[in-house]
Parts: structure tokens; C-alpha cells; sequence
């Protein structure tokens, strides 16, 4: 029953989801009609709008558009871009590899920072680990992602030449825009992670393994980390779902040839079945992604943190 309400609530919130999506975009000012004609040399009459709003059902009413493009992205068919005439979906699987290479590595870099030097401030609290983590989480939050990444590029590509300006979507360039990403996200994750490890070791049962002999090296590594990690799943939950949102901009600095930039272009380009396809794909992977981190933090805790393990 409860996997049942769960699985409800999740397709109630992509339904929601979708529709608000199409309903925002829908109404967004200007005439798109008029935009689409422009592309044209030639002054867009009352007759060619006509016929572009028949030819892209902008005519119709939005309920009826919206219900007509559910059906069929239930199908995978999520349209044509209004550039190109290409189908979406294809536009979208051609890009979306490189950006889930980009995102993924930003997440595991992420992820090894804050662990390991989130779990040593933790346990070494006021000392060196924890003031350079709290001066890198200030560095990490105050400086945007592509002020970092604009640096790096300085310094590894056209200083050391220790690695490329222009990303080619493939591992060989992926190492110093995940480490641009990862920093940045290990700041954001690193203090809170920290403080659920420092939280871990005064606990009652750290007390009793002290008691007992244990050293707190192996205390940290065998007990503290393990229970932290369980209440640092929903962090992990929402940066994974960030994988393909969270890359734009350093797509876009280190020219990574993923979604990001091209996402951008189809907004700035009014393109909206692209926009409206990306945004729904970010939501679905969003909401699955949230839920599989829920329900690992369900299957891995059977007992309340805190007791002694």
C-alpha cells in the first residue's frame, strides 16, 4: 500500500508538473507566430500568421494542445522543433550523453570531496581540516560556477597545459569541468555533511566505543560515516537529480557539447517544444531520482540513527 501511494503521488506530481510546464510556456508574452515568420525576409502578413498557427496548432485551445502533446509524449514522441523540423526527441538523445557524462562526474567528484574532507572536519572540529572547510565553503558559495571555471581554464588549459579549453563530450576532457563542478558542489555539501558527522561522533554510542578501546580513526570510518551517509541520502538524492540541470553553465564555459548550450539557443530562439521537452525530462528524472534516494534511506536505516550500532 505505501509503494502504491508513493507511486500515485509521483505520477500526480508529473502530471501537475507537465501542465504547468505547457501552461507557462503557453502564455509567455509575445506572439510566437509572429516570431516563427520573422525568420523570414519577408513581412509576415495576417494570412502567413494564419497559416503558421494552423501549421504548429497554436490556434487551438491550450487544454486541447496540452492533452494532444501528453498523449503523445507518453508515446515518446514529444514533437518537432519549430527551427528545424527535426523531432525532438532525437535533437535531445543526441546531447543528453555527454551532459549525463559531465553531470555524473560532478556528482562522484562532489561526493569524494565531501566525504573525505567533510568526515575529517567532523571529527577534528576547530581544527585545520575544519577551518580550510569552512573557508572553501565561503570561497565555494561566494564565487559563481563560471567565474571557477573561467579561472581554471586560465590556469590548467592556457598556463600548465594540463588540459583542453573545448570539451569533446568524451572522458579524455571531462576531468576539469567535473572538478570545477565537484568543488563547487562539495562547498555547498561539505558544512552540512560535517556537522552530521561531528553530530555522529557525540553521540551516546561513540561514547561507549571510546569506552571500549575503539581508536577514532576506526571509529569514524566503521560508524560515524555510515550513519552520517544516511542522513546525508537526501542531499545525494537532490544532486543527482541536479545532473541535468545543474551543468548549463559550465557547458556552456568549458563549450561541452551537451544539452546546456543548446537548451539555452532554443530559449533565446523561442523553440519551445525543445524548452518544454527538456524541462518535463528534468522534472521526471527530478522526481525519480528524489525517490529512489527516499527509499534508499528507507531500506538502509531500519532503526532510528543515533542508537548504538
Amino acid at each position: 500500500m505505501a509503494v502504491f501511494r508513493a507511486l500515485t503521488k509521483m505520477l500526480a506530481t508529473l502530471a501537475v508538473a507537465s501542465f504547468l510546464i505547457f501552461l507557462v510556456l503557453a502564455v509567455l508574452p509575445g506572439d510566437v507566430s509572429s516570431f516563427l515568420a520573422s525568420r523570414s525576409n519577408t513581412r509576415p502578413t495576417e494570412e502567413s500568421l494564419h497559416l503558421i498557427r494552423e501549421q504548429f496548432g497554436l490556434d487551438q485551445p491550450v487544454l486541447l494542445r496540452y492533452g494532444d502533446w501528453l498523449g503523445n509524449a507518453l508515446m515518446g514522441d514529444f514533437g518537432k522543433s519549430w527551427l528545424t523540423g527535426a523531432p525532438v526527441a532525437e535533437l535531445i538523445s543526441q546531447r543528453i550523453g555527454p551532459t549525463l557524462l559531465l553531470g555524473l562526474s560532478i556528482f562522484m567528484l562532489g561526493s569524494v570531496i565531501t566525504f573525505v574532507w567533510g568526515g575529517f572536519a567532523g571529527l577534528k572540529p576547530g581544527r585545520w581540516p575544519d577551518k580550510s572547510l569552512t573557508l572553501m565553503a565561503v570561497l565555494g558559495t561566494t564565487l559563481p560556477s563560471f567565474v571557477l571555471g573561467l579561472l581554471a581554464i586560465r590556469l590548467f588549459a592556457n598556463e600548465l597545459g594540463w588540459a583542453s579549453v573545448i570539451g569533446d563530450g568524451t572522458w579524455r576532457t571531462v576531468l576539469l569541468p567535473a572538478a570545477v563542478g565537484g568543488t563547487g558542489l562539495a562547498s555547498y555539501w561539505a558544512r552540512p555533511f560535517r556537522g552530521l558527522v561531528a553530530e555522529a561522533l557525540a553521540s551516546d554510542w561513540a561514547l561507549a566505543a571510546r569506552a571500549r578501546g575503539l581508536g577514532e580513526t576506526r571509529l569514524l570510518f566503521r560508524h560515524a560515516l555510515p550513519n552520517a551517509l544516511l542522513g546525508f541520502l537526501p542531499f545525494l538524492g537532490v544532486g543527482l537529480a541536479g545532473t541535468l540541470t545543474g551543468t548549463i553553465l559550465i557547458e556552456t564555459v568549458f563549450s561541452w557539447p551537451g544539452l546546456g548550450a543548446f537548451v539555452i539557443d532554443s530559449i533565446k530562439r523561442r523553440d519551445l517544444p525543445v524548452v518544454q521537452a527538456f524541462a518535463v525530462l528534468a522534472v521526471v528524472f527530478f522526481v525519480l531520482t528524489t525517490a529512489l534516494a527516499d527509499l534508499a534511506a528507507r531500506l538502509m536505516s531500519p532503526r532510528p540513527l543515533g542508537r548504538t550500532p
